[in-house]
């Protein structure tokens, strides 16, 4: 249940940062629960008699804070101690996902450089001997945490001088749509659960044995050639896998699946394919 607002409207303090107050007072009272859909702006500002830009405002400082989360078309929901990852849903980056839902994000490039592609990544990529890659790794950080630790690697010919673009500031797709006009059509993801590792433990804060989700992923021009390859390792703590599933006969869901993978001399391995 919702408590009644205490708002003074002559008082020092703005009145948007008192509805943010009582907003924040619901969720950690607990009368508003994770993922609950909050009241719209309409209806909050009807209640206080105070105009829809004075709430949106509120709400705003809620999402920044990363108490409230906007979904586009459906509203503003109390955002879940973990981020929740849509599982087999559109083709979209990790920094449009945290931006679709409001939630505020640093990046941290480590690295960037043109190399000639290691033998591994010229297989994964397809690519002919020699032939030189865009090597990119970064840290992405929410609330100054790092949650992601991403390595990417693109094929360089489609892409020269990429390598003098400021990645803390623009993002990688971006770059090779807007700038290259690169039509990245579709693309395909592994997930696995495993252990962190030293490494990866060191770049995300972590315990060597703590839980992360690794995801691979293969990026593919429309007409089907390989432009990038990615490896991606996520805090296992702070992310749940969502998937929105629908049961008809007369409209299947196509494109979205879940493949597993019978574990074989000693491997554990959960997919997610395109």
């Amino acid at each position: 249940m919702t408590s009644e607002p205490r708002i003074n409207y002559s008082g020092y303090l703005p009145v948007y940062k008192q509805i943010a107050q009582w907003m924040r007072e619901q969720i950690q009272n607990r009368r508003w629960t994770v993922d609950q859909k909050i009241m719209t702006e309409n209806e909050i500002s009807e209640m206080l008699q105070v105009s829809r830009g004075t709430v949106r405002n509120a709400i705003e400082m809620l999402c920044e804070e990363g108490l409230l989360v906007r979904t586009q078309g459906k509203g503003t929901f109390v955002a879940s101690t973990t981020m929740d990852q849509r599982l087999a849903t559109g083709f979209i980056t990790i920094s449009e996902d945290l931006a679709e839902k409001g939630i505020p994000f640093q990046t941290r490039v480590l690295e960037k450089k043109v190399i000639p592609a290691p033998q591994k990544i010229l297989e994964r990529l397809s690519l002919d001997p020699e032939e030189e890659i865009f090597y990119l790794e970064r840290i992405r950080l929410v609330h100054d945490c790092p949650y992601y630790f991403l390595r990417n690697y693109v094929v360089y010919k489609y892409c020269p001088g990429i390598q003098n673009f400021d990645f803390s500031q623009v993002k990688l797709f971006s770059v090779l749509e807007d700038h290259y006009h690169l039509t990245l059509d579709w693309g395909r993801r592994h997930i696995t659960a495993q252990n962190a590792g030293s490494e990866i433990a060191e770049y995300l804060r972590i315990d060597d044995q703590d839980a992360v989700m690794y995801l691979d992923q293969h990026t593919y021009l429309r007409d089907h050639q390989l432009i990038e390859y990615s490896n991606v390792w996520i805090r296992g703590n702070c992310i749940r896998l969502v998937a929105d599933l629908q049961r008809s006969s007369q409209n299947p869901i196509g494109g979205s699946k879940l493949d597993f993978k019978i574990p074989t001399s000693g491997e554990n391995e959960y997919t997610s394919g395109g």
